[in-house]
């Protein structure tokens, strides 16, 4: 009987977590809405690759050979834009936040610049400490705005 409830239990996870994955789809199966809206923000751009989220898309692609990300929502309202950066090309007082925060001793693995409609340019952390994972949005001032 137990091993029964074991197994009911893993497939009922296994299933969860398969559902639940993003996915690489092609870009004839982006929803109209989404890729129009993409098309109006980023007329010139060139599509490398898209993504379906749970609740977004995700399109990699290059604009003026600048490597960018973009998200947008299952309505195709555009909810930011990722540029990939080096660590040594964040702003001083965006480091010295970081190194100020909770977060200071986590090791930063990925760190770019983000824009949304909100914010017209945040600084970006994925930080990662005992297999536990946060991203981190800055202010050009060195504020820690969001953490997810």
């Amino acid at each position: 009987m137990k091993n029964i409830i074991f197994l009911i239990i893993a497939i009922i996870f296994f299933a969860t977590f398969i559902y639940s994955q993003e996915k690489i789809i092609k870009e004839s199966e982006v929803p109209k809405v989404v890729f129009d809206s993409y098309k109006i923000k980023y007329p010139e751009a060139k599509s490398k690759s898209w993504i379906e989220g749970e609740d977004n898309y995700e399109v990699a692609f290059n604009l003026n050979e600048i490597e960018l990300e973009a998200s947008f929502s299952l309505k195709g309202e555009w909810l930011e834009t990722i540029k990939k950066i080096d660590i040594k090309d964040i702003p001083a007082e965006v480091l010295e936040g970081f190194n100020s925060s909770k977060y200071k001793k986590w090791k930063i693995s990925e760190t770019s610049t983000a824009e949304t409609p909100e914010y017209k340019l945040l600084y970006f952390f994925e930080v990662i400490k005992n297999r536990k994972s946060k991203e981190l949005y800055f202010n050009p001032e060195g504020k820690l705005i969001k953490e997810e």
